[in-house]
């Protein structure tokens, strides 16, 4: 990702969807051709293209005519589970949950032997 602009793709991408996470990466049929992939996990899927076409907007603004370096991808919820589990974020696994601190209780008296009931 050597040009900027698609860090900018990418802000934008996670501010117009939030909840979601972005994983990228070159593309696979030319790895030394500059062009990144980017997959965005998590995705909305109705209508099903609405990530795709939310991208070109934002990459027409960005290029204008010259050549797009970046393709998006939208993963939604099935796939990215399926497929993209090990490279979502660890949050929750990395620190366990914090418990409230207990109340402390103060200690019963205790009745004594030369005491009876009646």
């Amino acid at each position: 990702m050597k040009d900027p602009r698609i860090a900018k793709l990418i802000r934008a991408l996670l501010k117009r969807f939030p909840g979601t996470s972005v994983v990228t990466g070159p593309m696979p049929d030319e790895p030394d051709s500059g062009e990144t992939w980017i997959h965005l996990l998590n995705a909305p899927d109705d209508p099903p293209t609405i990530v795709e076409d939310f991208a070109w907007s934002v990459k027409e603004k960005l290029w204008g005519d010259e050549p797009h370096p970046a393709l998006v991808s939208g993963v939604n919820r099935e796939d990215t589970a399926k497929y993209y589990a090990d490279r979502l974020p660890k949050t929750r696994s990395r620190r366990p949950a914090r418990r409230a601190p207990r109340r402390r209780r103060t200690p019963r008296r205790r009745r004594t032997a030369a005491s009876a009931r009646k």
